[in-house]
């Protein structure tokens, strides 16, 4: 067993490191995106202050006549606190600093990022950082401020107003800005949730069988309520989002998981696709002629998913018996409460940040845009047209209309290669992410 004296050498070489990794951050100061740039900020100040507070603590034990025994426990019990505040706090703030340089991101959504931040938890004045990950998936977490961190022990560490969220998005598609809807859908989606407590507030009802073994109710409850919480965010992207939502999400799951195999954590992309159209339809999306086809082929891929036994990977960490009995647990729960889940999020989103079907004529008229090749981010009175209606017209010339944009690129042929589809799709990307950057200039400016 090593000896706190062991643990403390181990300690400081992670602090060391954590440290050299900060400076070499300040040292490419002009590369970092505003949101990284607090974060180095918040890091310089949280190493130094742990080091201080580590050595200060060590030090009052050393000076205290106590018998050897004595003062060997609570050094370990110092380097513990420590090690916890360091393994907490440390992955995450460096997996940020590694993939948040403004050449890894696209720095062109930042703003319009944080302004959905804002919208989604307006009390909390929250500051976002977008980084880039080799994962490929979108993720949210919060980053506590460092004051924060040194004040509790690590587990418990309130929101406060001072808090970072970091957002991520999969390096390889940076520009693929028709993806990243599911970052201000889905993930922002995560942080209206935490604000307005849906899952938090939400009371599983647990199955007899579940209730009196203590293992097998903690299961159920983490299972359950992490699916509440996806599929709330899931509702949250689709009204205030619009169908850019569900168009964007399937062919990200779709590269990363099967259709219907689900997880611990998330329910299958066909059971999420089943709830996004059916919210999307309750919107009167599905009214809309330009709309119904597309709508109805999601819902012919994923029809009844909810109702269709769990279907889970081959490797889980515990019996894969148990697992499935929790997951078939969680299914019918889960269904159960969709409606009443849909219903809340719409009345505790404002007016304002509710997508609706009357704007669609203006998401075809960027689209018309899009397909001669024109950036469709300032509409005719030159004001800023919204990232939603960029969002849903370049997934709608993608899905509906890539045909008419085709000539665009001199790209005629209707049996194209894959090279000229990925061409295609990839201009049109960054022909969306202009009109973004346009919007937002254009937005400044008012």
């Amino acid at each position: 067993m090593w000896s706190a004296e062991q643990r403390r050498r181990a300690l400081a070489e992670r602090l060391f490191h954590l440290s050299a990794t900060v400076n070499s951050a300040k040292g490419a100061q002009q590369e970092l995106t505003e949101g990284l740039s607090e974060l180095i900020r918040r890091l310089d100040r949280l190493v130094p202050g742990l080091i201080t507070d580590f050595d200060a603590r060590w030090q009052r034990i050393d000076s205290a006549a106590m018998p050897a025994a004595v003062a060997e426990r609570l050094k370990s019990e110092l380097c513990k606190e420590i090690e916890d505040l360091v393994a907490e706090v440390g992955p995450l703030m460096l997996r940020v600093v590694a993939g948040g340089e403004s050449t890894a991101v696209p720095v062109e959504i930042e703003t319009c990022l944080q302004r959905q931040v804002d919208q989604a938890a307006p009390r909390w004045n929250w500051t976002s950082i977008l980084y880039a990950s080799p994962e490929y998936n979108y993720s949210v977490e919060r980053i506590p401020d460092p004051q924060q961190v040194l004040g509790h022990t690590a587990g418990t560490i309130p929101r406060t107003r001072r808090d970072l969220v970091a957002f991520s998005l999969p390096r390889p598609e940076r520009d693929a800005i028709g993806l990243h809807a599911v970052l201000l859908g889905h993930e922002v989606g995560h942080v209206r949730d935490w604000f307005l407590r849906v899952t938090e507030t939400h009371r599983l009802v647990i199955p007899k069988g579940w209730r009196s073994q203590p293992d097998r109710l903690g299961i159920f409850l983490d299972w359950g309520e992490s699916w509440i919480s996806e599929v709330v965010a899931d509702i949250f992207a689709c009204l205030t989002m619009g169908p850019v939502a569900l168009l964007a999400l399937p062919e990200l799951m779709m590269k990363a998981a099967e259709l219907n195999l689900d997880s611990e954590t998330h329910p299958s992309p066909a059971r999420r696709i089943e709830l996004m159209v059916r919210v999307l339809r309750h919107r009167g999306y599905g009214r809309l002629p330009t709309l119904k086809p597309i709508l109805d082929s999601y819902a012919d891929l994923s029809r009844m998913a909810w109702t269709r036994a769990i279907e889970l990977p081959d490797e889980l960490p515990q019996s894969t018996t148990l697992y499935a009995e929790c997951g078939n647990a969680v299914v019918p729960e889960v269904a159960r409460t969709l409606q009443l889940l849909e219903r809340r999020c719409r009345q505790l989103l404002p007016r304002a940040s509710l997508a609706s079907p009357s704007s669609w004529p203006d998401v075809l008229h960027a689209s018309d845009l899009l397909t001669q090749g024109i950036p469709c981010g300032e509409d005719v009175k030159h004001l800023p047209v919204d990232v939603v209606t960029i969002l849903n017209a370049a997934w709608f010339v993608k899905v509906a209309r890539l045909q008419d944009f085709g000539p665009t690129l001199a790209l005629t042929d209707p049996n194209a290669s894959t090279e000229d589809l990925g061409t295609l799709n990839a201009k049109l990307d960054l022909l969306a992410l202009k009109s973004i950057e346009i919007s937002e200039v254009l937005r400044g400016r008012v």
